[in-house]
């Protein structure tokens, strides 16, 4: 497939960014998007809307500086870190999928247990070497299965899939359930705390080292669809099913207002934390997809919440994909991705007046796809430069 399915020029409806200080190393936007039928491209696209970085390697699940230069961090295909004219740089061993992240001199990205469940975690050395090979069903069936009851084992068993565990369609057939679909992670090096993203699930925050669960928050309609296909769960059952993992539930807003089917987990210096809340597993909802924002606390051994923030885009929803991070020379900027709806918006929007200095559209003319995630960077590392944060202030 060619690059003649690309566009060179995408639509800027709003231009009210600050002028740009570093006019022979400015800002792009490097874009993950596919091209129907479902081929991956990374796109740098400069302010006005110009293509002006094309590879075809795979797609991303974020661009960052590392070591002093900026880099992709790919997954699917050729997961790995790689630099801009396509060098890997440190080599990840299985196939990632959706996230990964540095922790320490190591990297943490997510991982498959078989061809479909998106339910694993793996950590690398710089070299590429395994040091961690972990599982979020774990997690969860180990709280669980201590309390030995049989009626709420009986609900597990139709929400935590394995190979030992495989689901069955309506026709009676063994099919490999992606029942998680974790989709982002932050790391916390001060508490040692690991946030992840399940699709499926809801947002969970993880005690690393010793791979226990401290809390889990998701909204208490959290509808996600089911059917026969790998895309869907099997069963109308959820975490809060589990009457083991109630003591681990986040109360108060994130439980009556929280997160439904989110994506691109962020953690605020001040510990709150922030994600693109897609509000829904629908083909369609007028109430828009958010970016929201919590504070999670302990009260007399139960967890709390609080919703800090909120932000919506024109009710525009996202049921998808989709990414936050944080821009400008204050980290005053949210730069938000509205990765499959109609017009696929990259949208930078000052966070406390909420006014939108920029506005892109992705969305081909040629054909269809999906956008992904989006990050602001340079070509070229320079020192002194602030860089747009893709996932955590705090560290």
């Amino acid at each position: 497939m060619g690059t003649n399915y690309i566009e060179t020029k995408y639509p800027v409806e709003i231009y009210n960014l600050p002028k740009e200080k570093n006019i022979n190393n400015p800002d792009m936007y490097f874009v993950s998007k596919t091209i129907e039928p479902w081929n991956w491209f990374v796109l740098g696209i400069s302010r006005n809307g110009y293509l002006r970085y094309f590879n075809s390697i795979s797609y991303i699940s974020k661009s960052k500086v590392d070591n002093k230069r900026t880099t992709l961090y790919v997954v699917d295909k050729n997961s790995g870190v790689y630099s801009l004219i396509g060098k890997q740089l440190v080599n990840f061993p299985t196939r990632a999928h959706h996230d990964s992240i540095k922790k320490g001199s190591n990297y943490i990205y997510l991982s498959f247990s078989d061809e479909v469940r998106e339910d694993g975690l793996v950590e690398v050395d710089s070299e590429g070497n395994i040091i961690r090979e972990l599982n979020f069903g774990k997690l969860i069936s180990d709280i669980v299965l201590k309390n030995n009851d049989p009626a709420e084992i009986n609900i597990l068993n139709k929400i935590v899939f394995s190979s030992s565990n495989p689901g069955i369609n309506t026709d009676g057939v063994e099919i490999p359930v992606n029942w998680f679909h974790a989709n982002s992670l932050v790391y916390d090096k001060d508490t040692d705390i690991l946030y992840v993203s399940s699709r499926k699930r809801g947002v969970f925050a993880i005690n690393y080292s010793s791979w226990t669960l401290k809390w889990w928050m998701a909204d208490r309609y959290l509808n996600t669809m089911v059917g026969d296909k790998n895309t869907d769960i099997p069963y109308d059952l959820h975490i809060r099913d589990l009457k083991s993992l109630e003591p681990y539930r986040v109360n108060g807003d994130a439980w009556v207002d929280g997160p439904k089917n989110q994506h691109a987990l962020f953690l605020l210096n001040n510990g709150n934390i922030g994600m693109f809340d897609n509000q829904g597993d629908e083909s369609n909802n007028t109430n828009g997809s958010r970016y929201v924002e919590y504070r999670v606390f302990e009260d007399f051994n139960n967890f709390d919440s609080e919703k800090i923030y909120e932000y919506k885009y024109s009710n525009v929803f996202s049921g998808w994909t989709s990414d936050v991070d944080y821009s400008g020379e204050k980290y005053e900027n949210i730069l938000l991705t509205y990765g499959n709806s109609g017009e696929q918006l990259i949208l930078e929007v000052e966070k406390d007046s909420k006014e939108v200095l920029f506005k892109l559209e992705t969305r081909s003319n040629i054909r269809g796809g999906s956008l992904y995630r989006a990050d602001k960077m340079p070509f070229y590392y320079e020192d002194n430069r602030v860089y747009a944060e893709d996932d955590n202030l705090k560290n």
